[in-house]
């Protein structure tokens, strides 16, 4: 249901400036129309293009690998505590690649056992189990493409959420200046909507439909009369709000129904999959998945991270390529904490700003995209030719990719 929703959804937002904004725009200007529809089009191919990729696309296979023999057994009812503190039951381990110790030589070097599978994992792949199979690179399970964000599905899910984002912001920059151009409309529709005069009649004429008028006010008592007028004018709030709306798009132009959905949905879609695109490059760039950073957190969380005094050694710029030389070591270790502080109360707003953070804490967050080190990562992922070539829709991973490499040697 939620791939139909999206679907839906990119198709209403893609309408929009094609069939409401652009006649009102540019109302006498075919030309204008046809490029407005040809640039609504890409965009809205490119959509599609990631997402169909993004859902029937292997996300990282381990078929390739052997299956051990003689795997480890667990009992029904044995219950396994991982390095990292969680709990499994029934045998199956929460976080099953920390129970077992990583093979050394043989086939199997650079593995471990998944224990819900019974097979060979290797580095970086996780068990997961929405899909009842290893992911190799899993970066997590996304709802809205029905699989696993991988190795090799990571470009695809990452430019549907690019492509979703500037077709957003397409249709929204149409939606402003269709306001603009029928500017007579829109201020009607602004005017009837927050009519006060209007809406505190309203409200008063449900309120006292329900006994809720100023005569049944002054006659209140118990806690049941109440109970009752309070009920009563609470439902008249929203339904005069209701009645304002209403009456608002009966008297404004056809083009504000558009207007009104793609300024609420679209926007927030927009704000969404813009900070979802950051997210995952910012993932992409550091080398380490979205599961591998919650893992190394509640790591730290349990006392494993550094001393105060040898993280001002990380960041101070005595240690690493991007340790940002010449940085003052006291106002890096205050942004360090107040980013930690912020990240334990409201984390989403900590993952969407972390491109402030990078030039004051790269540890946090990993080298930045436009580094050397971010740029490898991000080429591990989009291939070794030129970033503006990145976006192209193609469906075999491009040259220089893992996935290439992975195809070369089956």
């Amino acid at each position: 249901m939620l791939i139909v929703g999206v679907s839906v959804i990119s198709l209403a937002v893609a309408r929009a400036p094609v069939v409401r904004f652009a006649p009102i725009v540019h109302p006498e200007s075919h030309l204008a129309q046809a490029l407005i529809a040809l640039v609504t089009l890409t965009l809205l191919f490119n959509v599609f293009f990631n997402y169909y990729h993004a859902i029937v696309g292997q996300p990282g296979s381990v078929a390739h690998l052997p299956k051990p023999i003689n795997p480890r057994p667990f009992e029904e009812n044995e219950t396994e505590t991982t390095t990292t503190g969680a709990t499994s039951h029934d045998g199956v381990a929460e976080d099953s690649e920390d129970t077992a110790p990583e093979v050394t030589r043989g086939t199997f070097a650079g593995c471990r056992l998944c224990v819900p599978c019974g097979g060979a994992k290797p580095r970086g792949a996780h068990h997961c189990r929405t899909c009842h199979t290893c992911v190799r690179g899993m970066d997590h399970h996304c709802p809205f493409i029905a699989n696993c964000v991988g190795a090799d599905n990571t470009r695809h899910f990452m430019l549907f959420c690019l492509y979703v984002a500037v077709g957003c912001g397409w249709s929204l920059a149409w939606a402003v200046a269709c306001a603009k151009a029928d500017a007579d409309g829109y201020r009607t529709f602004m005017d009837a909507l927050f009519d006060s005069s209007a809406y505190g009649r309203r409200a008063v004429d449900v309120a006292g439909e329900r006994g809720g008028s100023l005569e049944d006010l002054a006659k209140v008592g118990g806690v049941y009369a109440f109970c009752r007028a309070l009920f009563a004018w609470t439902y008249a709030v929203f339904k005069a709000g209701k009645l304002n709306i209403n009456d608002a798009f009966e008297q404004s132009p056809q083009w504000l129904n558009a207007w009104a959905f793609v300024c609420c949905i679209g926007g927030l879609i927009c704000v969404a999959t813009t900070g979802l695109f950051v997210s995952t490059v910012n993932s992409v760039a550091s080398g380490e998945t979205y599961i591998e950073t919650l893992k190394s957190r509640s790591v730290g969380a349990r006392g494993g991270m550094a001393s105060d005094a040898d993280e001002g050694e990380l960041r101070d710029g005595s240690g690493g390529a991007d340790g940002g030389e010449g940085r003052d070591g006291s106002c890096v270790r205050g942004c360090t904490k107040l980013f930690r502080c912020l990240s334990g109360y409201c984390p989403f707003v900590t993952e969407f700003c972390g491109c402030f953070f990078w030039f004051c804490v790269p540890s946090e967050f990993g080298p930045a995209p436009w580094s050397k080190i971010g740029m490898f990562h991000l080429r591990q992922v989009f291939g070794s030719g030129h970033p503006i070539t990145w976006a192209m829709p193609t469906a075999k991973p491009p040259q220089g990719t893992r996935g290439a490499s992975q195809l070369k040697k089956e």
